[in-house]
């Protein structure tokens, strides 16, 4: 069972274009207006899923270190 990839992007036009992309694409997207709304999600449990599409340069945080932050907080998740 897949789950959706995640594309964080601040700009919301921006995020419906590349949501809307992808989707074409045939997968399904969960959409969040940022990179730390992404990261919350994935700590605390609410979302899991296969990909994560976003800027390496974000308003809210380190685009680099916010991907490292994600990978720690999946580490435990992937058998």
């Amino acid at each position: 069972n897949s789950t959706p990839p995640r594309h964080a992007q601040e700009n919301a036009i921006q995020r419906r274009l590349t949501a809307m992309s992808l989707q074409k694409l045939g997968f399904q997207v969960a959409a969040v207006g940022s990179g730390n709304e992404a990261l919350s999600q994935l700590q605390d449990g609410r979302a899991q899923f296969d990909a994560i599409v976003m800027e390496a340069q974000v308003a809210d945080s380190d685009g680099v270190a916010l991907a490292s932050a994600m990978r720690l907080a999946t580490a435990g998740s992937s058998s």
